[in-house]
């Protein structure tokens, strides 16, 4: 369970799923497909911010790129090559969520209803939290864009 939310594997799992649901006679109940299921509904859960509240939502956004911002600062100091979305003075945690949600969250949901359309205010959701960060895309501005005095 805990490899099925190796976003490493987000897209190709997400793939397999897709083409495994549009095949005719698919039927998530079916021992074969069991695991497959599981394994996107665990993913689901593991990635599910987005999908929440706008509140929890952004409180654990701004978590989760506190450490992302430390990971980066760290990258700087040993001389790497910083991590996607790890500078903070590159990164606009708004826009990053954005995409977040448009490329990784969306399919990831669609596919969720397609096997138990009860999850759709899940889905749903994400438009209304998508709303939400856009207006917050001037209040993210990274330090390159927003130079101290």
């Amino acid at each position: 369970a805990i490899l099925a939310t190796d976003m490493a594997n987000h897209f190709t799992k997400l793939g397999a799923l897709k083409s495994a649901l549009s095949s005719e006679g698919f039927d998530a109940t079916e021992e074969k497909n069991k695991m497959q299921c599981c394994e996107w509904m665990f993913h689901l859960a593991d990635i599910s911010n987005p999908a929440k509240p706008f509140a929890v939502c952004r409180q654990w956004t701004d978590l989760l790129f506190v450490e992302f911002f430390d990971q980066g600062d760290h990258e700087k100091e040993k001389g790497f090559t910083v991590s996607m979305f790890m500078d903070r003075v590159t990164t606009n945690i708004a826009k990053s969520q954005l995409g977040f949600i448009d490329f990784v969250q969306k399919p990831s949901w669609d596919a969720g209803v397609m096997m138990v359309p009860a999850i759709k205010p899940f889905r749903d959701a994400l438009d209304a939290n998508r709303a939400e960060w856009e207006k917050l895309e001037e209040e993210y501005l990274p330090e390159a864009d927003n130079p101290k005095p």
